[in-house]
């Protein structure tokens, strides 16, 4: 009884060794294939018009091409700057929108007050003057705790 059951299990065993090795090599198919996709990607998208002709002739090595480590690393490298670059930019332009923001809330302001009486134009060139110099309408108007 201990007999069959050990062969029993041997035989499970085996069958799971293969239904692995089996995978493993679909696996290293999908790779293979994918790799060479994302080549003739990279070719089309990269190579000169005479330089793609040459290298689909003569192949490209796994190793120098553009998939090669040192390839890659350059590119991520590259993209990682560029997106650095990009969130500096997205930064600026954040700090441009809320500044640009307040200057129309506070131009706005100016011109309610104007409209309304209680500024002359005088008072609103003076007060533009004056945020030109740094001091703002907040400043201005608004007291200690600049709210108007």
């Amino acid at each position: 009884e201990d007999k069959a059951a050990t062969v029993a299990a041997a035989q499970e065993l085996d069958s799971v060794e293969k239904a692995a090795e089996l995978l493993s090599r679909r696996a290293d198919a999908l790779k293979a294939s994918m790799l060479e996709v994302l080549r003739c990607v990279l070719d089309r998208s990269e190579a000169p018009p005479s330089a793609k002709a040459k290298s689909s002739r003569r192949g490209i090595s796994k190793d120098n091409g553009p998939l090669g480590s040192a390839n890659l690393q350059r590119q991520v490298t590259g993209l990682e700057n560029r997106c650095g670059e990009l969130r500096t930019r997205v930064a600026e332009l954040a700090k441009s929108r809320d500044d640009a923001a307040a200057s129309e809330k506070r131009v706005r302001r100016g011109l309610y007050r104007l409209a309304s009486g209680r500024m002359k134009i005088a008072d609103v060139l003076e007060v533009i003057d004056k945020e030109d110099s740094g001091m703002s309408l907040f400043e201005e108007f608004g007291g200690e705790d600049g709210h108007l």
